[in-house]
């Protein structure tokens, strides 16, 4: 075994020779940082954030999204100007010359150019409402036991009318099953939109770079 996992890796345990204040800005090594993210007493064991998006204070200067940023020890700013191992992220948004923050990714990779995410057009879905035809399914009440009289010729007109009421009680369900049949068909048809509806939602949001 090579690796076993240890952590998340979000936040990394840190114990200070001196005392820490919760948002102070701690260099770990050349261009690695951490976020106190609670007060640490010296010597004692606390955390330290290495990732995640912080609001830090920045110069006098409009910052475009994605710009480099190198956190100055004295003013406690992010700025623009680069400054030897201070490399602390990237402007996770754009900031205007009179803002007093910007919106800091810690520990964002310095390599390659970042685009704004653009906004993407929300789908129109093409699936709609089904409004059912069939109603509840027919109570077979037309026919009726025969009661045999013994009467040939009654008997054989009791018969005859029992079986024209079973025809029409299976011609009523025929006729309702035929309805729920077309039902069915027009609730697949329906949900075969539904599912590209959700595949054209999915792609906006890939291509918004929201998940891949």
């Amino acid at each position: 075994m090579d690796a076993i996992y240890y952590q998340q890796g979000n936040s990394l345990d840190y114990t200070p020779t001196s005392a820490v204040g919760a948002g102070d800005v701690i260099a770990l090594q050349n261009n690695y940082w951490g976020v106190a993210k609670l007060d640490i007493a010296a010597n004692a064991l606390g955390c330290l954030a290495v990732a995640g998006v912080f609001k830090v204070g920045k110069p006098a200067g409009a910052i475009a999204f994605g710009a480099l940023l190198y956190w100055n020890a004295l003013t406690k700013q992010a700025q623009t100007t680069p400054i030897d191992n201070a490399y602390i992220g990237r402007a996770a948004a754009a900031a205007g010359d009179d803002d007093a923050d910007v919106l800091l990714a810690l520990n964002a990779s310095n390599i390659g150019t970042v685009s704004a995410p653009e906004a993407q057009a929300e789908p129109a879905p093409s699936a709609a409402d089904v409004t059912p035809t069939v109603g509840n399914a027919p109570t077979a009440t037309n026919a009726a036991d025969v009661t045999v009289t013994g009467t040939y010729a009654d008997d054989d007109d009791a018969l005859e009318a029992a079986i024209n009421a079973n025809r029409a009680d299976v011609a009523a369900i025929l006729t309702w099953a035929g309805a729920a049949k077309t039902d069915i068909g027009a609730l697949a048809t329906n949900l075969n939109k539904i599912n590209d509806d959700i595949a054209a939602i999915v792609a906006k949001l890939k291509t918004a770079g929201i998940f891949e």
